[in-house]
C-alpha cells in the first residue's frame, strides 16, 4: 500500500536505501525504531541527520550509508507500511529474498524521525542530501516528507 505509493522514485532509489534493505535483513520479523536507531548510529548523530553518514557493523555484516537522513526516510515509508498494514516483504523493496517484517515505533526516536521529516520540509538545502536533486524534484520530495510525516502521526 504505501510501498508502492512511494517507494521508487526518491524512498528506495539510493544506494544507501540497498544498504537499508541488506540491513533489514539481519533483523528479527519484528523490529523497533529503537533498534535501528541503536544499531545504526543514527542514535549517536544526537537528532542532527542534516549531513551525517553512518558506518556501523551487525555480526560479520558491514554497512555505511552516505546521507543518513535518506535511510531515515526510507525507514519513515517502511514504519508507515507497517503502521497500516501491519507487515511488508523485504522482496517487494528490493531485498534478495521474500520475508515479511514489521517495524514498531518507539517513542523518542519517532519523535527524532518526525523532527527531522519536519526541518527537511522547511528547509531542505541545510541537509547534505538536497545536492542529489533540482529545485523541483526537491520541492516534490519536501511535499512528499510533509505527507508522510502527517500519515505517521
Amino acid at each position: 500500500m504505501m510501498i508502492e505509493r512511494y517507494w521508487g522514485r526518491f524512498f528506495g532509489e539510493h544506494t544507501d536505501s540497498q544498504e537499508l534493505v541488506r540491513y533489514l535483513d539481519t533483523l528479527p520479523e519484528v523490529c523497533t525504531l529503537e533498534e535501528i536507531f541503536t544499531q545504526s548510529g543514527l542514535k549517536n548523530l544526537g537528532g542532527d541527520l542534516t549531513s551525517g553518514s553512518i558506518d556501523f557493523t551487525v555480526g560479520e555484516n558491514t554497512f555505511h550509508a552516505e546521507y543518513a537522513f535518506l535511510w531515515l526516510l526510507d525507514v519513515a515509508v517502511l514504519l508507515l507500511e507497517s503502521k497500516r498494514v501491519g507487515r511488508f516483504n523485504l522482496a517487494r523493496i528490493r531485498g534478495a529474498r521474500s520475508r515479511m517484517m514489521r517495524i514498531d515505533s518507539s517513542p523518542k526516536e519517532f519523535v527524532q524521525l518526525t523532527q527531522a521529516m519536519k526541518y527537511f520540509s522547511l528547509d531542505p538545502y541545510e541537509f547534505s542530501c538536497a545536492q542529489l536533486w533540482d529545485e523541483d524534484e526537491l520541492d516534490e520530495l519536501c511535499n512528499l516528507c510533509e505527507e508522510i510525516r502527517v500519515q505517521l502521526d
